[in-house]
């Protein structure tokens, strides 16, 4: 547990050997992931100039992360869009979300980027409040659908 009060938080690059910590705060938002898998995504995103993971830490404890990239469409104006945002439950409301979302609005403008854009599932009823409460403005509601690929034969 941290301490109620904590004035410092440390926002850095994530590493290969946070992958663990990384899968248990991911599934705080219901996504669960085993660690290996994890391991084996982070390592493929970190290898990647088009993604950047940024990691919280308070005390030496890894508390939060962020995942930013950069997305290329034909039909609009490149952005770079978060693909995912967690803050342990006892450490939110301590300014550690915002810390992070500056990291990666930092990483987009050094990029380029003049949008960051961000998703969030309608069940999470909190997380629209703390996007508008950075400065983000509802842009649009929409429906996700997905298919599976078949695995293709050797």
């Amino acid at each position: 547990m941290l301490a109620a009060a904590v004035t410092y938080v440390a926002i850095v690059p994530a590493r290969p050997s946070d992958a663990s910590t990384i899968a248990d705060l991911t599934g705080e938002l219901g996504y669960e992931v085993s660690a290996g898998e994890l391991e084996r995504r982070l390592a493929a995103i970190l290898g990647d100039d088009n993604h950047a993971v940024f990691a919280a830490r308070m005390e030496d404890q890894l508390v939060g992360w962020i995942h930013v990239v950069g997305v290329k469409r034909l039909e609009a104006t490149f952005f770079a869009e978060l693909g995912g945002l967690v803050v342990q439950e006892e450490a939110r409301r301590q300014g550690v979300g915002r810390r992070l979302v500056d990291a990666a609005l930092k990483w987009a403008n050094e990029r380029g980027y003049r949008t960051l854009r961000v998703r969030t599932n309608v069940v999470r009823a909190d997380a629209p409040l703390f996007y508008e409460s950075l400065g983000f403005t509802r842009v649009k509601d929409q429906l996700v659908f997905a298919q599976k690929i078949p695995a293709k034969r050797r």
